[in-house]
């Protein structure tokens, strides 16, 4: 009976850690960082790729303001940043800066709403 009790002690540990490794992926190494609005550094980060989004789109946006942005540490760090194009428009993108600064635009997701979560893609 005691092996029993110590077995579903076990078990029940291990599922408590397994869910919070799931539900929590800031806390682990390479996961996403939770969402937060974008400031004055993913702002001029956004400026510097606006060009490259937008010949890869093929489309010239007159408003391109980033709304939220996710990041996560790799070999450098991805950032995925919801971005306004305009009207009710958004698009997502992710980009990755390199230990030595270079920025490069790693994907675009567009047809995008304010209410869809930035996810890994």
């Amino acid at each position: 009976m005691r092996h029993f009790a110590l077995l579903l002690i076990v078990l029940a540990i291990t599922a408590l850690v397994v869910a919070g490794k799931t539900h929590h992926t800031k806390d682990r190494p390479g996961g996403l960082e939770h969402s937060r609005p974008a400031d004055e550094s993913v702002v001029t980060l956004v400026n510097s790729i606006k060009d490259t989004v937008q010949n890869r789109i093929g489309q010239n946006f007159a408003t391109f303001e980033p709304i939220s942005y996710r990041t996560q540490v790799v070999a450098g760090i991805n950032y995925f940043v919801k971005i306004h194009v305009g009207g009710g428009k958004y698009i997502h993108v992710r980009i990755y800066e390199h230990l030595n600064g270079e920025r490069t635009v790693d994907g675009v997701q567009e047809n995008k709403s304010l209410e869809d979560r930035l996810a890994y893609f």
